[in-house]
Order: C-alpha cells, then sequence, then structure tokens
C-alpha cells in the first residue's frame, strides 16, 4: 500500500503520516524509493499509533509504547502498565468533568429560583 492510499484509508495528512514513520520507523533501509510501501504489520502499527493519540498518549510516549510492542511478549506488562496509567489518568479526568458538570448544573438550578424544570 502507498503513502496515498494510507492517507486515504486513514484519513490522515502527508505530515501526520511522516510523524507515524519516523515514530515506527516502518520503511526499511532497503526501500527508499520515492513512493513507499506499507504492508499489513505497518497499517497495524499506524492504527496502533493512531489510537494511542486518540487516548492522550504524547508523541513521546507513542514512541516508546512503539519501540516497545516491536520487541514483542518481553515488553507486554511495560505496555500494560503504560495503558493502565493512562487509564487512571482519564478517568481522573472524567471524575473532574463530573464535578465541574455537578458544580454547573447547581448554577443553573439557583439561577431557576430551586427549580428543577429538567436539565
Amino acid at each position: 500500500m502507498t503513502a496515498e492510499e494510507i492517507r486515504k484509508r486513514y484519513n490522515v495528512s502527508a505530515a501526520a503520516l511522516k510523524i507515524y514513520e519516523d515514530q515506527v520507523r516502518m520503511v526499511s533501509e532497503e526501500n527508499q524509493t520515492k513512493e513507499k510501501d506499507y504492508d499489513d504489520q505497518d497499517l497495524e502499527r499506524i492504527g496502533m499509533i493512531m489510537t494511542l493519540g486518540k487516548m492522550g498518549f504524547p508523541d513521546e510516549e507513542i514512541g516508546i509504547f512503539v519501540r516497545m510492542e516491536k520487541e514483542g511478549e518481553i515488553t507486554k506488562g511495560q505496555r500494560l502498565g503504560m495503558l493502565k496509567k493512562q487509564r487512571r489518568h482519564i478517568l481522573d479526568e472524567i471524575h473532574q468533568k463530573e464535578k465541574i458538570l455537578g458544580e454547573l448544573d447547581y448554577l443553573r438550578y439557583e439561577l431557576k429560583g430551586g427549580r428543577s424544570d429538567g436539565i
């Protein structure tokens, strides 16, 4: 699959694809042609990188995660630890937003004169 096909399939910019290439070194040293070919493993890594980015992982941690993934089973525990840490971080953010939402609802309640006419 070519870079153009990747950009269309995953809806990513050329600049984003370049970042992904740099992070996982997907293109071998021998394959330095102008139009790079991506195999199924490359596609899986691009998908994983995009998912990690959506989860809020910083680029540096994405790079670490991908390098560990390439090392295989030996790093499975470390990768699980990274995911667990990020999960806790996301849950903390959710709890903070829920608290803010409660405060917002209270202010709305007060402005309505103590009536809860629905939210």
